[in-house]
């Protein structure tokens, strides 16, 4: 089955049905081609005695049983790769293959043209060159990469996660085909290190770290050594439990050099595990210490106060950990939600990554942006609130299964959980663990195709609105043989574009299944659609004066929220104490003073009060002339609003020429241009 069948069904069983015209649109491709592939689609479900597709009024429907077919292994001559992954598997073969690579040994392993490859070829030089990696061919010996031997590593690592993450064991076992058995003793390696340490490594890393393992015991076969100066605490590595169980039985593994077998322990130790072993005191303490440093400069840029604070700092500590040794080693992350959480949570991560200067300091150097996004994961999912569930006569259990790790999974569980307060969830378990279950359950939830006698849903990693409200529909649907008749998105757009001009459909459904999930049921709780400062402004809460004392200015700026029912007056002479003394951590950049109260604390709905003042104001003996009172119902969603009040206060020259305007119209026009463009 090619990739885009593939990617194809695997969209229709993770949303249960979708319209023609969606789905082509999903994977740009027309309606014609579409009806071709799902034709073909289904006569692949029909030769493994599976149900079709279905076809009713534009709709195509899916049945969670065509999962199986995901799981049906493919061969490598089978693929038709993309040009990304034709590079990914060219590293692989030039890195660990014990022949020599000529150009038509990749025409004939990739079923592609000499022109074609020879392009691949210029690209992979292009690609290595940035790590300073060069590709050479020779007449008797053909293809090979040269370079600092840690950097081809990392490529290789990163290639064999990546097809491994798209094609599975058997696609990834055939590229290293001619290492069948090396393949074995890593197997048993890694499962006795398991047992040694009484861990289990996430299912990801678990699979990733046979094949890179694998690979290792290559490279040191072909006389290809890791440069031992590149370890400046090689010593605490040894000192490891991880490093010390490489050394029981009597295998490759043993036989290693002892920089080898420190390579090796530090890819065990950067593993993702359900726990593990903690780092040593001083630097556990350090570590802890600078967390907490971030997390209260993260408080500070979002303006809120996190909850159980301590609890989020010990799962950090638990996570960091492992992401020690992969940070300071560099060793890639792989973390191939990076794109779905930067999305999904835009102005998180744009706040986690500006409060994540006290971690750089601790580790010696500027963490990723893919390591920002796990922990923009870790605080999202910890701003979720977890409310019980409402115990009915009939509970329905629940497994969710995540092969991404835990952080991941956790996310995953906690959207899940809101979208169906009824069930109750057992622990995220991994897909090996779930082999072992013996716990009574009804449904499982799984990220890929499992095998189960229970109903399985494929879901995404990171749900969206549209994700929450469409299998919610679907599941209970099932269960409780509900009939939905109710209005959809979809229905509303199609009556709204009778009588109005849409400029964004994608963005006014969003909108609407936010509004049709909205009860405390499925209240999605993290601001992902955009409601920032734009939305949240009109000609009434824009004032605009000459001078005023600061007491007369947040008095006026709060006046007017009150007058919209926004806040209410113990708000009011709360506002007026707190900010009596004119406490410094509200000026943002010197332009904008930002004042607000707890909503712990003080009751108030979502809203903005923007004040200028054209002469200024003194404020702790500086003068400002813009004042924006921010209120807020909950710790998260003003945060996008927050984000376009930083983005105005950090832009000196705008602020200038917003201060000169005169009239609530003008300075509204100004804020829309503003940040509209991005």
């Amino acid at each position: 089955m090619s990739d885009r069948k593939h990617e194809i069904l695997r969209k229709l069983i993770q949303n249960g049905s979708m319209t023609q015209t969606d789905l082509a649109a999903n994977f740009d491709i027309t309606n014609r081609q579409l009806v071709y592939i799902v034709e073909q689609l289904n006569e692949d479900l029909a030769n493994h005695h599976l149900p079709s597709i279905e076809f009713k009024r534009g709709i195509f429907y899916s049945h969670p049983e065509q999962g199986q077919l995901l799981m049906v292994s493919r061969k490598l001559n089978e693929i038709v790769f993309t040009p990304e992954e034709r590079l990914c598997v060219l590293q692989i073969m030039l890195l660990t293959s014990d022949d020599d690579i000529f150009l038509n040994a990749i025409e004939i392993d990739l079923q592609i043209s000499k022109n074609t490859a020879l392009g691949d070829m210029k690209r992979l030089k292009s690609l290595l060159g940035k790590d300073d990696l060069t590709v050479r061919f020779a007449r008797k010996c053909g293809y090979r990469i040269y370079g600092d031997e840690w950097s081809q590593r990392v490529k290789l690592m990163q290639a064999i996660s990546i097809i491994y993450k798209h094609y599975g064991e058997q696609v990834t076992t055939e590229l290293l085909g001619q290492w069948h058995s090396y393949l074995e003793i890593t197997r048993n390696k890694i499962q006795s290190v398991e047992s040694y340490l009484e861990i289990k490594y996430t299912d990801e890393d678990y699979y990733s770290l046979i094949y890179f393992v694998s690979a290792i015991l290559v490279r040191v076969k072909h006389g290809s050594l890791i440069n031992g100066d590149r370890f400046d605490d090689q010593p605490d590595i040894e000192q490891t439990r991880e490093y010390q169980a490489l050394y029981m039985g009597n295998d490759e593994f043993t036989q290693l050099p002892k920089q080898e077998k420190a390579y090796v322990a530090l890819n065990l130790l950067s593993a993702g595990v359900r726990s593990r072993s903690e780092l040593n005191d001083e630097l556990s303490i350090r570590l802890s210490n600078a967390l907490w440093e971030f997390l209260t400069e993260f408080e500070a840029k979002a303006m809120l106060v996190l909850p159980d604070k301590k609890n989020l700092l010990i799962k950090l500590v638990d996570h960091f950990t492992p992401a020690y040794y992969r940070i300071k080693y560099h060793i890639p992350s792989n973390n191939v939600l990076y794109n779905k959480i930067k999305s999904k949570y835009e102005v998180l991560h744009d706040f986690v990554r500006q409060s994540v200067s006290p971690i750089n300091k601790f580790f010696g150097t500027e963490i990723s942006d893919e390591e920002v996004a796990y922990i923009t994961l870790f605080i999202g999912g910890h701003l979720v609130d977890n409310h019980q569930p409402t115990v009915g006569q009939k509970i329905i259990k629940v497994v969710v299964l995540c092969p991404n790790g835990v952080s991941i999974s956790h996310i995953l569980a906690k959207s899940l959980k809101k979208t169906f307060p009824e069930f109750m969830f057992y622990p995220p378990s991994s897909i090996r663990e779930y082999a072992n279950f013996i716990m009574p359950h009804d449904l499982v939830f799984s990220t890929v195709p499992v095998v189960s006698g229970k109903k399985v849903y494929v879901v995404n990693e990171i749900l969206s609105k549209t994700d929450q409200i469409n299998l919610r529909k679907r599941v209970l649907q099932d269960v409780f043989k509900v009939n939905f008749t109710g209005v959809s998105a979809d229905d509303l757009i199609s009556v709204i574009r009778k009588y109005a001009a849409i400029n964004n459909e994608q963005r006014l459904k969003d909108a609407l299944n936010g509004l049709l999930i909205s009860d405390e049921r499925v209240r999605p709780t993290e601001a992902t659609s955009k409601n920032g400062l734009i939305e949240q402004l009109d000609r009434g809460l824009v004032t605009v004066r000459k001078a005023g004392a600061w007491t007369d200015v947040l008095n006026q700026a709060c006046e007017v929220l009150v007058h919209r029912g926004i806040v209410d007056q113990k708000y009011q002479n709360a506002l007026l104490r707190e900010y009596y003394d004119q406490p410094n951590y509200v000026v943002l950049n010197q332009n904008i003073i930002l004042p607000h109260l707890d909503p712990d604390i003080y009751t108030q709905k979502l809203g903005v009060s923007f004040v200028i003042i054209r002469n200024g104001t003194t404020y702790s003996s500086r003068r400002v002339k813009i004042v924006v009172l921010l209120a807020t119902p909950d710790k998260v969603s003003h945060l996008n609003i927050l984000y376009d009040i930083n983005r105005i206060a950090q832009d000196n020259q705008f602020v200038k020429e917003l201060t000169n305007l005169e009239q609530p119209e003008e300075v509204l026009q100004a804020l829309t241009n503003f940040l509209e463009p991005e």
